[in-house]
């Protein structure tokens, strides 16, 4: 049964409970809501943290950004006609005319350095971290050399 009497509600079944909305008293209600949730019987929570994999597979479609803050000359055209220059762990090889990017996703850490031999195809990219890494890569296959 549910009456309302100047903004307080009561209402009587298993157990009473009182409702106050201009005071908010809360903790009436979450007393009786509490027994009220109860699995099915037969139910098992699956365990947390499972060692599988997901499965499914993340991919990058498009990276926004660009790291202009404590490093320099990061960003170069190749001999492609391709833009390189890198955004957190990745570097982007942009294709302006077809609009398209690749990602060179071999680092586990931000990117703090980048060169470019004299070629412009080949690059290397050097991270941040506690064991930072150097990879030497190619622009056009995006494979370590």
């Amino acid at each position: 049964m549910l009456s309302e009497n100047a903004g307080d509600i009561e209402e009587k079944g298993e157990q009473d409970f009182y409702w106050n909305f201009r005071h908010g008293e809360k903790t009436s209600a979450q007393k009786i809501c509490k027994g009220y949730f109860k699995a099915p019987p037969g139910y098992t929570k699956p365990p947390k943290n499972q060692q599988k994999a997901p499965h499914i597979k993340a991919t990058i479609d498009w990276v926004h950004g660009y790291r202009g803050s404590k490093c320099r000359n990061n960003i170069r055209y190749l001999s492609d006609d391709t833009i390189c220059y890198h955004v957190a762990g990745l570097a982007v090889v942009y294709d302006p005319e077809k609009r398209t990017q690749r990602h060179f996703d071999k680092h586990t850490d931000d990117i703090s350095a980048i060169a470019f031999a004299p070629d412009k195809k080949t690059i290397a990219t050097g991270e941040l971290g506690k064991s930072p890494k150097i990879f030497v890569w190619d622009s056009h296959t995006l494979q370590v050399k």
